[in-house]
């Protein structure tokens, strides 16, 4: 079976009163389709339509994604790009959110059909942040990208 963005993200516990959660997602999982500073506007508008199943994100948008995109590019060090992620993963904390807003990560960054080293290594650290083991780190891979 598909991984099913919507169905996953049903199971999650919402912290309902914080309206930033589904764009923390969001971010997230851009930062992993563009962790090897490549992505082409049919990988974004597919994209798009994935986080559209995301509760609180029903009408994301291309120009949305784009938003997050340049705001992403003014992360220009290492250090600065991992205080950033570690500073959206500190906002989910949920653990079932958690587990999925990475499988997400991994869904997104595989989308081109290639998996990159900066998509491995960034995959790795956000598993890190949201202390996933790697057992299960594996299995939510897989069930992600088939």
């Amino acid at each position: 079976m598909a991984f099913s963005v919507k169905r996953a993200f049903e199971q999650a516990n919402w912290n309902e009163a914080d309206d930033d959660q589904p764009w923390a997602v969001a971010e997230l999982a851009l930062w992993a389709a563009t962790s090897d500073d490549e992505i082409e506007d049919h990988e974004v508008r597919t994209i798009v339509e994935t986080l559209r199943g995301v509760p609180g994100l029903g009408d994301f948008s291309s120009e949305d994604a784009q938003e997050i995109i340049d705001d992403m590019e003014g992360f220009s060090t290492e250090e600065s790009v991992q205080a950033r992620i570690a500073e959206l993963a500190g906002a989910i904390v949920d653990p079932t959110l958690r587990r999925v807003t990475w499988q997400l990560a991994a869904y997104c960054a595989a989308s081109d059909g290639e998996l990159s080293v900066e998509e491995e290594d960034f995959l790795e650290y956000l598993q890190d942040a949201f202390d996933i083991d790697d057992e299960e780190a594996e299995a939510l891979f897989h069930e992600a990208t088939g």
